[in-house]
């Protein structure tokens, strides 16, 4: 959730829309967000435009917290993945994780490249087929 809160306008967004975009209920995504506010990482604010729904909103302590975690996952991933590869081989990586970039989709192959079906065995003699 400090994820996405972080990367949206205003560090705020619907709870409906929080759980739309994740895996997680609308019910599961509250209870996060009840679970996050407890914390002071973010807060729970009404809608305004229509009374129904409510926002949570990113606290600068939520801020914080989310930049002091992407720091330690970076330099876990750079530890325990990045570290095995040469520059060649990362630049090549790289490439690939540019496909995914909204707006490269027409760049990505259609189709996967057609795999050949591993050999067969010969048929044992005096067996008949089902």
């Amino acid at each position: 959730m400090l994820l996405r809160l972080s990367f949206s306008s205003e560090g705020r967004a619907r709870i409906q829309d929080l759980a739309t975009a994740s895996l997680l209920t609308r019910s599961g995504t509250s209870r996060v967000v009840e679970r996050l506010a407890h914390a002071g990482y973010v807060e729970r604010l009404d809608a305004e435009e229509d009374g129904r729904g409510s926002y949570a909103v990113l606290t600068k302590a939520g801020r914080q917290h989310f930049q002091d975690a992407a720091r330690q996952h970076v330099a876990l991933v750079r530890r325990a993945f990045l570290r095995h590869f040469t520059p060649q081989e990362l630049e090549t990586m790289a490439s690939f994780w540019k496909r995914l970039e909204p707006g490269q989709a027409a760049e990505t192959p259609t189709k996967p490249p057609r795999q050949r079906s591993a050999p067969r065995r010969p048929k044992k003699p005096g067996r008949s087929a089902r």
